[in-house]
């Protein structure tokens, strides 16, 4: 994308963008505040609009993993595979949800997103009885993403308030037993 914005003519650099997310990973927010930053726009939501957002000059597609081959990388890697904001998946209905995520966990995911910053509480319900129903694990997230979404509060989960506490050690059993596996059959890696 950076490539495309150069080729367009506009004043932005990988060390514009790296500086943007002080270190963390990098995203198209970052992109579009270096662009407010070189003064190219005058807002974030300008920067989407006329350059980054699906679609847009400068925009270049995610390449996207099918659910198999993403659950088998994170395994790799001895995480955990957790379905995240399971409320924008498009499904027509919740009984083709539960099919998709029946057939994902019978390829290896381990949990659901359950208890999200913006599901309601009809939607954790269901979910929460999908993961029931299906023997999966239950997590949550808030969605935090720090300046780019200035609603969403960091730790505030569900209702304002964080997860509750006996949902992590399920989780962290998980991955050690993940690791454990990975580390007899070789597969283990260290991360610098």
């Amino acid at each position: 994308m950076i490539a495309k914005m150069q080729a367009a003519g506009l004043p932005i650099t990988m060390e514009d963008v790296i500086a943007e997310a002080g270190g963390g990973q990098i995203g198209r927010p970052h992109m579009a505040k270096a662009l407010l930053r070189r003064g190219v726009v005058a807002s974030v939501q300008e920067a989407f609009d006329r350059y980054l957002a699906d679609g847009a000059p400068c925009h270049v597609p995610k390449i996207k993993l099918g659910p198999e081959a993403a659950i088998a990388l994170i395994h790799a890697a001895g995480g955990v595979a957790i379905l995240a904001h399971p409320k924008y998946l498009e499904f027509p209905d919740p009984p083709s949800l539960e099919r998709a995520v029946a057939a994902w966990r019978d390829a290896g995911l381990d949990g659901i997103e359950c208890y999200y910053s913006q599901h309601s509480e009809a939607e954790t319900a269901a979910y929460l009885e999908t993961a029931r129903r299906l023997r999966l694990l239950v997590s949550g997230g808030s969605d935090f993403h720090g300046d780019s979404k200035p609603d969403v509060k960091l730790g505030g989960i569900y209702r304002g308030r964080p997860l509750p506490a006996d949902l992590l050690p399920p989780i962290r059993a998980r991955a050690a037993g993940r690791r454990a596996v990975n580390m007899r059959s070789g597969c283990a890696h260290r991360s610098g």
